[in-house]
């Protein structure tokens, strides 16, 4: 395969040495390397020494895109897919075959120990299925000439979760009649008849769903569990046992085992999974113990899976429902305590590293010119260069181009190809559908796409299109200030009419510092952007042709990556901290809700239900609540604070001016009032003596709301026991 010459040039490099050795040793190993160039390193170490191997990124599209990329360089059949099923175990939805089906052939191929690689996200892991002595996710084959008993078909079907229907028109159906089988096996896109004579199998062959005509002759048929759980006796008795009391208890209870006892295949007895099989397990629990569990950035895995159980548990509430042994807690996720490697940002800290890489962009996009002065460059270089096209016209195309222009190019390299070395100095193309190109420096190898040419042909086309002067708009006028993103600060003079070459444009007229003077064509407005600074001060003039403004974008370069670094630290820790869980919604808490006497809107509501996750969790709570003049933000935050008041925590609310506060504080007194809370505000519109008596309740713990301007932020404010403060209008106090 080609990916096998790839990895000779990439993996002979000194900086991924050490990578190798640890991986060999069996070692845990980390690797700084930029995103675009990981399923690449990926595809490179499998390809050496294949093994059953497991990649977990951050989000279903992320994960996606990793399994279009790597089975571009690996093939489809070494790539398969762990989705995350989007339906519930307590819904009566069906779930989506399709995934089921998908999820249940990759842990069979893990569990295996099948040389592939599985690609999912973290959130898909959070759901638990059949603990692994249960051998659930075991697949059968139906080969021509295979000895079968006939009598033990149906029951290994219903064992993998398929239905005796009488037709076979859905996934997950089968049907037995005579010495024949037709099964419409999982992810299919057809159902197949099996011909038994005997025990043994005589012919395999596709079948047209609505008519029950046979097509086309299989050599045999691979069978994958359509359910996350089987209605097997075992499990049936087990179920039976476990629930019997709780049966006698609740009619909803015993109408489901009742389903269960007839094996009924509704997909929200799924709820009882603990309770057919006993105990359940994570997926990575059933993998092989020589899997290689490679994880891309993982701090952000454990934010995917937060996010993600944050709504399981939300859904949870609104079902009334036990969450034990149905999904996995982002804390107690174990990655799988297989040999791992890890990959992360580059230039990021706290992490222990085997091995860096320097990746580039190829930098192809833009005129035709820059294409080929970069590929000229990268053979000038004696870099191995190679080209994905998948279209042969297009590829024609860039061969006619690169002949005239005398770069040389060698004939087409199919992806299968092993027999061809890769030659330096020269473009060689290839077939494999690559989503991006990359550059590695050290390797000297230059990956290119066809795709990057889309993206330039397109903005290309933007780029060409004629301006009319008056269409263009732009936040800046005349006599303003403004940030060129190259040239840096400029005074805005006027638009001008100049004649350059013999043609007739119109440019904008920038006034730099000591009378220096840039022209800036109106196609090119979007590299102009009106200056932002404390009013009432002009900056400092940017002076042409010199160091001046690289110095000062680099210093901010470095104060925002210094900024983000803090940021990533606040939050992390933030993260770890321990709040206060509020209790769930009391009588009061509803009857304040139902005294507000307009219809919610849905956007409202959901923000609402948002909150109050939050604020039932163990985890201090940060959100930002958004919304124009008029759409309900006071109420949405009147529901929140009542909610915080009903477990005896104090609320603070900051304004930014005097009215804004006098409003709230109405609007507190008159919905809280009714319920026993005490609000108090401060304000220029309060005499001192009240003031001091609201700071005075406030200490004490009498006053349960206390509103005001930035009085609240003075050292003379001291809350009895602070649960939430609510900011209104955060951006105007400079936050």
């Amino acid at each position: 395969m080609l990916i096998n010459r790839v990895a000779d040039q990439l993996l002979a490099i000194p900086e991924v040495r050490p990578l190798i050795r640890a991986l060999d040793d069996g070692e845990d190993a980390g690797l700084s390397i930029a995103q675009s160039a990981r399923t690449l390193m990926l595809a490179a170490i499998w390809s050496r020494k294949p093994r059953p191997c497991v990649l977990i990124v951050s989000g279903e599209d992320a994960a996606d895109r990793a399994a279009r990329s790597l089975a571009a360089w690996l093939g489809p059949h070494a790539v398969c897919r762990f989705p995350e099923r989007r339906d519930r175990p307590w819904s009566d939805a069906a779930p989506d075959d399709a995934v089921i089906g998908a999820r249940c052939r990759a842990i069979s191929r893990l569990a295996t120990g099948d040389s592939c690689v599985v690609v999912t996200s973290a959130r898909a892991l959070l759901r638990r299925v059949p603990p692994k002595g249960s051998d659930y996710f075991a697949s059968s084959t139906f080969t021509v000439g295979d000895e079968v008993p006939f009598e033990d078909v149906g029951a290994l079907l219903v064992g993998m979760g398929y239905t005796d229907s009488g037709e076979v028109d859905v996934p997950g159906s089968f049907h037995i009649h005579g010495d024949t089988v037709d099964i419409f096996p999982a992810q299919a896109t057809a159902p197949v008849r099996v011909e038994f004579f005997g025990d043994e199998i005589d012919r395999v062959r596709r079948m047209v769903p609505s008519t029950g005509q046979t097509i086309g002759e299989l050599k045999e048929v691979e069978i994958v569990p359509c359910r996350e759980m089987a209605l097997t006796d075992e499990t049936v008795h087990r179920a039976t046992r476990i629930l019997f009391n709780e049966a006698q208890e609740s009619q909803e209870v015993a109408a489901d085992l009742e389903m269960i006892t007839q094996r009924a295949a509704n997909p929200a007895l799924e709820r009882y999974l603990p309770a057919l099989y006993g105990s359940t397990a994570s997926p990575l629990e059933h993998i092989s113990s020589v899997t290689l569990v490679v994880l891309a950035e993982p701090r952000a895995l454990f934010d995917d899976c937060a996010r993600s159980y944050e709504e399981i548990e939300a859904a949870v509430r609104a079902a009334r429902i036990k969450l034990d042994g149905l999904y996995t807690s982002p804390r107690e996720l174990d990655f799988g305590n297989r040999q791992r490697l890890s990959f992360s940002a580059l230039m990021r800290s706290g992490v222990q590293l085997t091995a860096e890489i320097d990746v580039r962009q190829p930098g192809i996009a833009g005129a035709d010119t820059k294409l080929l002065g970069r590929v000229r460059q990268l053979v000038a270089d004696r870099c191995v260069v190679l080209f994905a096209v998948p279209d042969r016209g297009a590829r024609e195309a860039l061969e006619l181009r690169f002949s005239d222009e005398n770069i040389p190019f060698c004939e087409e390299l199919g992806a299968s190809a092993g027999d061809k070395l890769l030659e330096r100095g020269m473009v060689t193309f290839f077939d494999a559908p690559v989503p991006a190109g990359i550059v590695l420096p050290e390797a000297r190898l230059a990956i290119l796409s066809v795709s990057d040419l889309t993206a330039r042909s397109a903005k290309s086309r933007r780029k060409g299109r004629r301006i009319d002067p008056t269409s263009v708009t732009f936040p800046f006028k005349p006599g303003d200030y403004v940030v060129h993103a190259t040239h840096g600060i400029a005074l805005f003079s006027a638009i001008v009419r100049q004649e350059v070459a013999g043609r007739e444009r119109d440019y904008f007229l920038l006034e730099y510092a000591e009378g220096d003077k840039l022209y800036v064509p109106l196609e090119h407005v979007d590299r102009i952007t009106r200056y932002v600074g404390p009013d009432g001060s002009a900056p400092r003039l940017t002076r042409l042709n010199t160091a001046d403004w690289s110095r000062a974008t680099g210093k901010a370069r470095k104060s925002a990556k210094k900024l983000a670094f803090d940021l990533v630290d606040l939050y992390t820790r933030r993260s770890s901290v321990t709040g206060f869980a509020f209790s769930p919604d009391s009588r009061e808490q509803d009857e304040m809700e139902a005294s507000f006497g307009y219809d919610l809107t849905p956007d409202q509501l959901s923000a609402i239900a948002d909150i109050k996750v939050d604020m039932e969790a163990e985890r201090p709570m940060d959100r930002l609540l958004c919304g124009d003049v008029g759409f309900g933000k006071t109420e949405v935050a009147l529901r929140a604070a009542f909610k915080c008041c009903q477990d005896a925590k104090q609320v603070m609310v900051l304004c930014p001016t005097t009215i804004l506060a006098e409003q709230h504080y109405q609007t507190f007194f008159d919905r809280f009032t009714p319920f026993g809370l005490h609000v108090a505000v401060l304000s220029r519109f309060v005499t001192p003596a009240r003031q001091r008596r609201a700071l005075a309740g406030f200490a004490e713990g009498s006053i349960d709301v206390l509103i005001g301007t930035h009085r609240l932020l003075s050292s003379a404010v001291h809350p009895y026991d602070l649960g939430l403060v609510i900011i209104d209008e955060e951006q105007r106090f400079g936050v």
